[in-house]
């Protein structure tokens, strides 16, 4: 059979990841307890594949999202790491319940009109 490859060069996430141990490539991947850290997924629901093999905890680990990312306008300042949900205007805060949560940022927003780079979550 022949060694199948990840191919999706428009869902590679331009952000810094790192994993917490060695894996190969197209392993489904989740956000450890550390923002930024990548450690496989079990049996449960995962944010991306790993592009290329890591070898030890601390390797830059190059994410393909399971559902891509986008660039919001943010409402106000987010943090990284912080679940984004919609409000008025187009823009995206901090939080969950608006009616659409699009993801967890990636960037930081310093305040409003501030961009923010977003993990679709869904």
């Amino acid at each position: 059979m022949p060694k199948l490859q990840q191919n999706d060069t428009n869902r590679v996430v331009p952000h810094a990841f790192t994993a917490d141990g060695a894996y190969p490539p197209n392993t489904r991947m989740k956000m450890s307890a550390t923002f930024g850290v990548l450690t496989a997924a079990g049996d449960e629901d995962w944010i991306g594949t790993l592009v290329r093999r890591t070898k030890a905890a601390g390797d830059a680990a190059t994410l393909i999202a399971k559902h891509g990312y986008d660039v919001f306008v943010a409402g106000g300042a987010i943090a990284p790491g912080a679940s984004v949900t919609s409000t008025a205007g187009g823009k995206v805060v901090t939080g969950t319940g608006g009616a659409v949560d699009p993801g967890v940022a990636l960037t930081e927003a310093a305040g409003d009109l501030d961009h923010v780079l977003v993990l679709r979550t869904a």
